[in-house]
């Protein structure tokens, strides 16, 4: 698997770069070659600011095509995000749910998946994106195309976040596969 990141980027972070509650980036970073996407015969996009790093763009792509042929259409809502705006949303979390359950579900500035540019949220961005025929689709195959569900249910204790099922990581397909068998 560490074999395998030779085939990333090495102008930028790792894809298996460590980002958690005890783990950051400046606030500066931001990822380098982000790609903007836009909605297109493959998938939508639900807002206009999206942006992936290469890898993880390409990616999407491919699993976005099988998607297509089966015929599941994924609509992602959420990408990259910048230090300042996860700290708008997390403080806005904060505001509406408290600090303690803000802290479960949403991710301080600096410590999200998102900075890395290799994460993203399909949508619906909540519990029910688990029952729908794209969230079925997307649990059976993302590991083959290299996007691996960051927070699982019942893991919360391990990852410190609540289950979202629709927030995916890019890690490429061997991490995946590794991670499969493990």
């Amino acid at each position: 698997v560490l074999e395998s990141e030779k085939d990333f980027s090495s102008e930028d972070l790792s894809p298996f770069y460590l980002i958690d509650k005890k783990h950051t980036v400046q606030a500066s970073y931001e990822p380098k070659d982000l790609i903007h996407l836009e909605s297109n015969s493959l998938y939508k996009v639900n807002k206009n600011s999206l942006n992936l790093r290469p890898e993880a763009y390409n990616a999407l792509a491919k699993m976005a095509e099988a998607a297509k042929a089966d015929g599941v259409t994924l609509t992602v809502s959420s990408t990259y995000r910048s230090y300042e705006y996860q700290k708008n949303l997390f403080d806005y979390w904060v505001k509406v749910d408290g600090l303690e359950e803000a802290e479960r579900e949403s991710a301080r500035p600096g410590t999200s998946q998102h900075q890395l540019g290799c994460a993203l949220d399909f949508a619906p961005v909540d519990d029910a994106f688990a029952q729908t025929e794209e969230g079925k689709w997307v649990y059976k195959n993302a590991g083959t195309y290299g996007w691996s569900l960051s927070f699982p249910q019942n893991y919360e204790d391990v990852t410190g976040y609540r289950w979202e099922s629709w927030h995916f990581r890019y890690i490429g397909v061997n991490a995946c596969n590794f991670q499969k068998k493990y």
